[in-house]
C-alpha cells in the first residue's frame, strides 16, 4: 500500500469514525488483516491484491485448526466477531499450530468465498460491523497462503522488507491531551470534536 503512518492511519480512522463509526471499525480491521500479507511470498501478496480494490479483513484468535497435509494446510474452525468479512475478498483465520507443544499460531488467508458465513451478528450498537461468526470445513490452504509467526518475524523492517515498513512512523507515539487531534483537519462534513 501507501506505506501510511500508523499516526496518520489513525487520525484518518477518527475522521471516518466521526461520519460513521462501524466504517471506522471495518476499515481498520481492513488495515490490521492487510498488514498480514507483508509476510507472505510476493507471488501470493500478487494474487491477493491483483486488483487495488482488493478488501481484506479476518479473525487472528487462534480459533481454528490447521493439519499440515502435502503442499499446506487443511483448515478447520468457527471464528466470532468476524468484522467485514461479508464484504471482504480475501479473509485471515487464525489458527491453532499443527505441531504439539509449538504455541506460536498460524495465520492462513482465504478467499470470501470459502467460508460459511453464521448469522450471529444481533446488536443495538455497530450493526454496520457486520461482524458475525464464519466457518472453514477442511478447506486446503496452500503453504503460499499460510503464516507462522516466529520471534525472529517480529520487527520485518530490521531484515529490511521495504514492503512491512511504514515509513515515518515515530518509534513513540506522542501523547495528546485534550480535543481531539482530528480537529487539525478541516473540510466539507468534518466537525472537530469539541464544537460537534
Amino acid at each position: 500500500g501507501f506505506e501510511t503512518p500508523p499516526q496518520t492511519a489513525m487520525e484518518m480512522l477518527e475522521i471516518l469514525a466521526q461520519g460513521d463509526v462501524s466504517t471506522a471499525w471495518c476499515v481498520f480491521i481492513g488495515l490490521t488483516s492487510s498488514s498480514l500479507m507483508a509476510s507472505l511470498p510476493e507471488e501470493a501478496a500478487r494474487e491477493i491484491f491483483a486488483r487495488p480494490d482488493t478488501v481484506m479483513a479476518g479473525v487472528f484468535a487462534p480459533s481454528g485448526k490447521a493439519i499440515a497435509v502435502p503442499g499446506g494446510v487443511s483448515v478447520s474452525g468457527h471464528w466470532t466477531f468476524g468484522s467485514g468479512t461479508r464484504n471482504a475478498d480475501w479473509i485471515t483465520c487464525g489458527c491453532e499450530p499443527p505441531e504439539p507443544g509449538t504455541r506460536r499460531p498460524y495465520h492462513v488467508v482465504v478467499p470470501g468465498g470459502a467460508l460459511e458465513f453464521v448469522d450471529t451478528w444481533h446488536v443495538a450498537g455497530l450493526c454496520g460491523t457486520g461482524s458475525g461468526d464464519y466457518k472453514l470445513e477442511d478447506v486446503f490452504v496452500p503453504s503460499s497462503h499460510v503464516r507462522r509467526f516466529r520471534a525472529e518475524d517480529a520487527d520485518y523492517c530490521a531484515r529490511g522488507a521495504k514492503c512491512t515498513r511504514w515509513s515515518g512512523a515515530p518509534k513513540r507515539a506522542p501523547r495528546r491531551r485534550g480535543r481531539s487531534s482530528s480537529t487539525r483537519f478541516r473540510g466539507p462534513g468534518v466537525v472537530p470534536a469539541d464544537r460537534g
